[in-house]
């Protein structure tokens, strides 16, 4: 879903989670899918986004990243 969100040719490719403040983020990386020369090349980009963390009594959290006007 995020890579056709944000137009990156994957999802967020090898996640790193942490908690600043009470906010959960995720820093990934991952490639635009216009800049076809970074697609050559494997040039990936990093990425930081927030994220919302909703656990569950029966299961795994579910982790979402948010886009712009969710996050304050």
């Amino acid at each position: 879903y995020i890579e056709q969100q944000h137009g990156l040719t994957w999802g967020a490719a090898r996640p790193s989670f942490f908690e600043v403040d009470g906010q959960w983020w995720v820093l990934f990386h991952g490639i635009d899918i216009e800049d076809k020369e970074k697609i050559e090349r494997g040039q990936r980009d990093v990425y930081l986004a927030p994220v919302e963390v909703v656990e569950h009594a029966d299961g795994p959290p579910t982790i979402r990243i948010l886009v712009r006007d969710e996050f304050n």
